[in-house]
């Protein structure tokens, strides 16, 4: 179980280091609400602390905001060509 700081930095230090290691092209990494999100967004920072990869991320919301930023995607949008589903 990933329950603390140091245990979600651990996992996206896996994530990432998995990401690396397999050699994957990829544009942005998606976090799928709700489980996704702390996987996206732990490995985006490990990407660039422990590989200097400035990887962009994005995450969905259960249900779209009609308020502010709105909308019901967060972060990098998917005008890209690929993307790292993340789950």
């Amino acid at each position: 179980m990933f329950n603390t700081g140091r245990d979600l930095a651990r996992l996206g230090r896996f994530y990432a280091e998995a990401l690396v290691d397999a050699g994957i092209e990829y544009d942005v990494l998606f976090g799928p609400a709700y489980k996704g999100i702390p996987i996206a967004t732990t490995t985006a920072v490990a990407l660039a602390d422990q590989h200097d990869i400035d990887t962009p991320y994005c995450f969905n919301r259960k249900e779209a905001k009609d308020h502010g930023e709105g909308g019901n995607l967060v972060g990098s949008h998917w005008k890209v060509a690929s993307c790292w589903w993340m789950t």
